[in-house]
Order: structure tokens, then sequence, then C-alpha cells
């Protein structure tokens, strides 16, 4: 069975860091996560979209995925991130609100019951632009 969630908001229309949408949760009954992300440059700036998992043991957001970094003023793209279940390396994440994971990386893995999106808007931006998550959990 396949069922989808959505994040939908604003990025950020000032250089800094916010949460964007709503968090989604119960995505523990599902097997497999997979993530697709639509969005565009910041007006002025760079926008980097992530998503972060929140881990049960740190009692924290913890970054799961970065899509790709959008230039200023880019045109809308779609990304998406196909997560292994089992990880293959060791990457540098961030948490909460400071965000460490690379453009176009992922930690890999489930995600766990909770996720949430994460958006970084570069120096000189004046505007955010729109930002959607689409989850597609299969149990």
């Amino acid at each position: 069975m396949i069922q989808f969630r959505r994040i939908a908001g604003t990025s950020p229309a000032t250089a800094s860091t916010a949460v964007v949408g709503d968090e989604v949760s119960g995505l523990s009954q599902f097997s497999e996560v997979y993530a697709t992300a639509t969005y565009a440059g910041n007006s002025g700036g760079t926008l980097l979209v992530r998503l972060q998992r929140f881990d049960d043991i740190l009692d924290t957001w913890v970054d799961w995925v970065a899509f790709a970094q959008a230039a200023s003023g880019g045109a809308s793209a779609t990304y998406s991130a196909v997560v292994s279940a089992d990880p293959t390396s060791v990457v540098v994440v961030g948490t909460g609100t400071s965000p460490a994971l690379a453009a176009s990386t992922v930690t890999g893995g489930h995600p766990g019951d909770r996720v949430r999106c994460i958006a970084v808007s570069g120096a000189s931006t004046s505007a955010g632009t729109a930002v959607t998550i689409s989850l597609r959990c299969r149990k």
C-alpha cells in the first residue's frame, strides 16, 4: 500500500534558516519513504532545502536529505531523493536549525516517525519562494 504526505510553505525572505511548513508524522508504519521536492531559487539569493528526521534518542532534529542548491532567481525544478535502507557512508549532519548536510546528499536509512523541511536562504535574499515536498510512503 502506498500513501502520500505533503509539506508546503515558503522559504525565508531574508538570509536565514527556517522551518518550512508543518512536520509530517506517522512514518514509522512504512517500510520505505521516498522524497521529492519542488522549488525555485530565491529572489536575490541561493536556496538549499533539506529534510530532517526527529531522532528520539538525541531528542533533536537531524539532517536526513539535502536537495540540490538553487541559484538566485533560478527556475523551478523538481528533485528526487531515493533513500537507501542501509547507509553506506558516514557524512557530516547538522541538528536543529543548524543544518550541515552538503547539498545533493542523502544520509540513508529510514527517517523514523517524524520529518520536517528546513530551508536555508543565502546572502542577499530579498524574497522567498514556494517549497513543496512530497513523501511517497510504502508499507
